[in-house]
């Protein structure tokens, strides 16, 4: 899903993630015995987004409508720094407007909630969790 390759090149050129280090897409990764486990993560999640947007009776669609779920993980009661993070991404990505991410024209990035707490894991570590809707010109 194009838009968030656009979203992570965006939210790592703004200081909020390494791609793969701790900025993943699609999900955070599971934690595996004998593996790097990965605490302060971040996470771009596509989820059910609003119909797309045609501009002068036209048939194709000129502006998509993605929404993506931002889903920060922090480190074992971690919970002041996880949302810190989160409220720095969703201030990064609210300030999205009119802007050209990786040579798409977005019209905007629309928060639809602020960040909240999910969960605590079996390890103590915080969830937070918003989504966000974009406005972009169709790919």
């Amino acid at each position: 899903m194009p838009v968030l390759n656009e979203l992570a090149t965006y939210l790592a050129a703004q200081g909020l993630g390494t791609p793969a280090v701790d900025l993943f897409l699609y999900g955070i990764p599971q934690d595996v015995p004998e593996a790097i486990i990965r605490d302060a993560v971040l996470a771009l999640i596509p989820v059910p987004g609003l119909p797309p947007l045609r501009v002068q009776d036209g048939f194709d669609t000129s502006i998509e409508q993605p929404v993506v779920q931002v889903l920060v993980r922090g480190t074992p009661y971690g919970s002041q720094a996880a949302m810190a993070r989160a409220t720095l991404a969703y201030a990064a990505l609210g300030a999205i407007s009119n802007q050209i991410l990786s040579g798409i024209a977005y019209l905007g990035v629309y928060p639809m909630q602020n960040p909240w707490v999910l969960r605590v894991d079996t390890q103590s570590r915080p969830y937070f969790v918003f989504s966000v809707r974009c406005a972009k010109a169709a790919s």
